[in-house]
C-alpha cells in the first residue's frame, strides 16, 4: 500500500492552506508561495522512510485529491481544471525529482 503522505497532519495543514483558498490556480505569488510550501513539507515529512522519496510521493493521490477539492470549490469547467492539475502535478513532480537528486 503506497504512504498517503496527505494523511501526515503537518502536509494536510501545508495543503489546505494551498487549496482551500478560491485563488489556489491563479498564479498569484502568495498562491504560488503556499504551493511551495506544501511541496517543502511533503519533501520533509516524507524524508523520515527508508524508502525511496519518488515512490512515497506519488502524483497520483496529489492528482486524485486535487480533483476532489476542485470538484467542490471551483467553479471552472471539467476541462480547465483538470488542465491546472496536470500543471501541479507536473511541478510537483519535478521539485521532487529535484530534491531526490540532493538525498544521495
Amino acid at each position: 500500500m503506497p504512504y498517503d503522505y496527505l494523511n501526515d497532519p503537518t502536509v494536510r495543514m501545508y495543503y489546505e492552506k494551498w487549496i482551500k483558498l478560491p485563488t489556489f490556480f491563479t498564479g498569484h505569488p502568495s498562491d504560488e508561495e503556499r504551493f511551495y510550501k506544501f511541496v517543502k513539507a511533503c519533501v520533509r515529512y516524507a524524508r523520515t522512510t527508508d524508502e525511496d522519496i519518488i515512490k512515497v510521493l506519488d502524483t497520483q493521490l496529489l492528482r486524485s485529491n486535487m480533483k476532489a477539492s476542485m470538484r467542490e470549490q471551483v467553479e471552472i469547467n471539467e476541462f480547465s481544471y483538470l488542465k491546472e492539475i496536470d500543471r501541479f502535478v507536473v511541478r510537483f513532480s519535478d521539485i521532487v525529482w529535484y530534491e531526490a537528486t540532493q538525498l544521495e
